[in-house]
């Protein structure tokens, strides 16, 4: 993609085009990519070009506003929601120093920056954004400045850790209910399916309207309002998101006596949201669950959790 900035005196255009346009970068890795300047319709004037790699984040914050008294006198904060956005620079080039750039000005620059050992992977919530990107910036004097990005696609694997087949879970009710998961394991990749199988026994009598498997993708960001541990009505909540994105249900009405089990396969594809594993901006979270409740009428379900890893690819 080409951009441009019109003035009288000219336009200066961009393009960047990566070594690896669809990647996978890793961690520790070089990016490596050529940087096209050109100039049309007269000369432009420039204090600096530079190229730099960054991390880009965006994610949900609170924003005091003003305080005030009640009719009873109480001081009462008003806060609002709001996207903080930051990033970091990971290494620097400059291409061109101060001056003027004639009319019909083209050059080619060929830039490379390392990716750190370690890192957070490419996120997009609906709560918390990052990505990596390699920028291209021209600071110009007396009038707007002219920059173009490219995306670097990061890739984060599966460590290897979690990838024995077992029974998996934690259970809410294991005096009554035993629950669990067989799963291969505990590491996915976005749009790897899911497959195993919930399994029931029942340790005391237990009657239920069915049983469900669901897999979410949660997001959680702490309030950074300093009151929110005060049970005030000022107080301003987390920030927090939830997708389910599949489900298998067994309808019932279901009834089990002491000793009796029931078996569960279920097969769910973990979608590309682009929300693998990590932790966002104002230390917050994506993660992966995989749950399944015994829906009983007026009583709390019985329920079983087992945290997934998912990453963005291999």
């Amino acid at each position: 993609m080409v951009f441009g900035l019109f003035r009288r005196s000219g336009r200066l255009n961009m393009a960047i085009q990566l070594e690896k346009p669809q990647g996978p970068y890793r961690f520790g890795e070089t990016v490596r990519a050529r940087i096209d300047l050109w100039v049309e319709g007269g000369p432009v004037k420039v204090r600096e070009v530079e190229a730099s790699l960054l991390f880009w984040q965006r994610y949900r914050q609170w924003e005091y506003l003003y305080s005030e008294e009640d009719e009873m006198g109480d001081e009462e904060e008003y806060w609002y929601e709001r996207w903080e956005t930051r990033s970091r620079a990971f290494g620097r080039q400059r291409l061109l120093q101060g001056g003027t750039l004639p009319n019909g000005f083209r050059q080619r620059f060929t830039v490379a920056f390392s990716l750190p050992d370690q890192g957070e992977p490419p996120h997009k919530g609906e709560i918390a954004q990052a990505g990596w990107y390699l920028l291209v910036h021209a600071d110009r004097p007396w009038g707007k400045d002219v920059q173009a990005q490219a995306e670097v696609p990061v890739v984060v694997p599966p460590p290897g850790l979690h990838t024995q087949p077992d029974f998996y879970g934690q259970a809410s009710h294991p005096d009554v209910l035993e629950m669990s998961f067989h799963l291969p394991g505990l590491e996915f990749v976005e749009g790897d399916v899911v497959e195993g199988a919930l399994l029931v026994r029942a340790l005391q009598a237990v009657e239920g309207r069915g049983l469900r498997v669901a897999l979410l993708a949660r997001e959680f960001i702490p309030s950074n309002n300093p009151k929110t541990l005060l049970p005030t009505r000022e107080s301003s909540p987390d920030f927090e998101a939830e997708t389910k994105v599949g489900e298998v249900v067994r309808q019932g009405p279901l009834r089990l006596q002491p000793g009796e089990t029931l078996r569960l396969p279920f097969r769910i594809e973990i979608p590309r949201l682009g929300r693998p594993t990590c932790t966002t901006g104002g230390n917050g979270w994506i993660r992966w669950f995989l749950t399944a409740a015994l829906d009983r009428a007026w009583a709390r379900d019985y329920r079983l959790t087992q945290e997934l890893f998912v990453y963005n690819g291999r």
